[in-house]
């Protein structure tokens, strides 16, 4: 079971737990998977950099996805669609800032 912990699909399902807390109220609890998470985020955002080949500006995922989408080519447009689909699980519809 660690290997789920320590996989994309692991640090998914804590995005997607974490960014409840956009709701208010009682989610503002949720903000603890972010505790969790962290770490899976900044090593998959390194990850990202090396196989995107760009140089990180940012310790996350989604501060870095904005500076990739404005790279032309398939690395933008893998930037944009993965900016999208986060964006897409998040309450406000705005966790990644494109603009």
């Amino acid at each position: 079971m660690i290997w789920l912990a320590i996989s994309p699909l692991g640090l998914f399902l804590l995005y997607v737990l974490y960014v409840q807390y956009e709701r208010g109220g009682f989610w503002v609890a949720f903000k603890v998977f972010g505790i969790f998470g962290y770490p899976l985020d900044v090593f998959y955002n390194m990850l990202m950099c090396f196989f995107t080949w760009q140089k990180p500006v940012a310790w996350t995922i989604t501060v870095q996805l904005p500076a990739i989408a404005k790279v032309p080519g398939w690395r933008g447009e893998f930037a944009i669609a993965l900016a999208n689909f986060l964006n897409w699980f998040a309450p406000s519809g705005q966790h990644v800032k494109l603009r």
